[in-house]
This record gives C-alpha cells, sequence and structure tokens, in this order.
C-alpha cells in the first residue's frame, strides 16, 4: 500500500527562505499519495517542502525520489531514561541571559554548517545560517526553549545548549575554536541535569549520523541511539 501524507505551511522557514515552505507527514488519517501531494503543493504556490521518514523505510524512500524528491539529510535520535541518573555539579556552566543574545547568535550562526539546510542548493548558504541564528534568538527568548546555557572560558561563551521542560535538547553548539576540549560533552551533562530538574522521565536529543564526535560526546553520557532518520526535499523552485 501506497503511503499517505499530510501538510501544512512552515512559516519560520518561509519568512527566513523569502519563499512558501511545508512541512509533510505521514499519518495514518491522512489522504494524499505522493502525486496528489505534490499537485496540491504546486496548486497552493508551495514552492519548498520536506519530509522526514524512518530510515529502514525504503520502499517510501524510493517513492519519494521517483516523484522528485531528494535526500538532504540523515539524522540519529537518542533518548536517556533520568530515572537513576544523578545531578552532578558542572563546572563554567551558567544560565543565558538576553545580554548573551549576539554572541549566541554569532555563535549558532557558524556553528551548524553540515544540516539539510546546508546540502540543498535550492537554500542559500547565508539563509542557512539565518535559520539558525534565528533559532538560538528564540530559544533565549523563551519561544522556542525553556531554558538556554552556556560554557563561557575567560567571558567568552564558547558554546551553549537549549532545553525544554519535556526533556527534549534541541540544539548544542561549541565554538569551532573550541571544538575537542570536551565543551560539547559538558553542555550535554548540565542539560541532563536540567532536564531531571524539569522533572522529565527521559532526555532526548539528535544529532546528523554523519557527526561522529556528537554522537561520542551524546553516546558517552549515556544516551541510545533509539531510531534513524532521512529527510527529503521537494522544490518547485
Amino acid at each position: 500500500m501506497s503511503p499517505k501524507f499530510s501538510w501544512k505551511i512552515d512559516n519560520f522557514d518561509s519568512d527566513i527562505l523569502g519563499f512558501s515552505c511545508a512541512k509533510i507527514e505521514c499519518t495514518k488519517e491522512a489522504t494524499l499519495d505522493i502525486p496528489k501531494l505534490t499537485m496540491e503543493l504546486k496548486e497552493r504556490k508551495v514552492k519548498y517542502a520536506v519530509v522526514r521518514i524512518p530510515g529502514n523505510d525504503y520502499s517510501t524512500a524510493q517513492l519519494l525520489e521517483k516523484n522528485g524528491f531528494k535526500i538532504v539529510d540523515s539524522l540519529v535520535e537518542m533518548s536517556l531514561s533520568l530515572g537513576k541518573i544523578d545531578i552532578e555539579p558542572v563546572l563554567n556552566i551558567r544560565t543565558a541571559t538576553v545580554s548573551d543574545r549576539k554572541e549566541i547568535e554569532k555563535l549558532s550562526h557558524d556553528s551548524f554548517d553540515d544540516t539539510r539546510f546546508f546540502h540543498d542548493e535550492i537554500i542559500p548558504k547565508s539563509s542557512a545560517q539565518k535559520i539558525y541564528s534565528e533559532w538560538a534568538k528564540n530559544s533565549l527568548l523563551g519561544k522556542a526553549a525553556d531554558e538556554v546555557i552556556v560554557w563561557e572560558q575567560n567571558g567568552t561563551i564558547e558554546g551553549f545548549a537549549t532545553i525544554q521542560k519535556n526533556g527534549h535538547i534541541p540544539l548544542i553548539a561549541v565554538l569551532k575554536g573550541a571544538q575537542g576540549k570536551g565543551v560539547g560533552k559538558t553542555l550535554c551533562r548540565a542539560a541532563i541535569n536540567l532536564c531531571k530538574e524539569f522533572g522529565a522521565v527521559n532526555a532526548a536529543i539528535e544529532t546528523q549520523s554523519n557527526n561522529i564526535p556528537a554522537l561520542r560526546a551524546y553516546l558517552s553520557s549515556g544516551f541510545k541511539i533509539t531510531q534513524s532518520y532521512f529527510t527529503f526535499a521537494w522544490s518547485d523552485r
């Protein structure tokens, strides 16, 4: 049986990229097959759309590719049960404030250069960078995260993490000059502490499957890989 889909406009991406973007989902209640989906997207003047599917769903991947979609990202989702996790003190970590905004935006702007936004020639690099700096800003303002923490050394923010009360850790970024020093693992440990304090049952994080340093940091922090995903993109530009 062919997969069915639904979709909705992605206002955040649309505003930054300057053209209509959509997010597609596979749902049991959906009614659109892939040809009808792309037809409807065109009729609604959507110029760019993405869909994430499980990494082992090869039949859907083949159907998407046959209908003009291309793979732009590969992710792994990781989870950590917090039940037996003890809160441990972490050095050089503090809660971010609004006064950190420019540093955090700059760090975010420069850090996330191996994601789906950078793998698609449809998206200008400057727009891809802006997506992450805006995401970080929204997190600091409480719109995309419940708390932001920073790792600071000699007055310079060398990394940050965003945390949601449900245990999700959406972003961890480390200054390029500070990578390889354990900053990412320290931020991960501090983020786990916060998830525990928030009362979350599990902590969840994701990263690109080829981001070996991040995978090592998360695995050594106790996370286990629970699922892998492919992200496909479609464009009418």
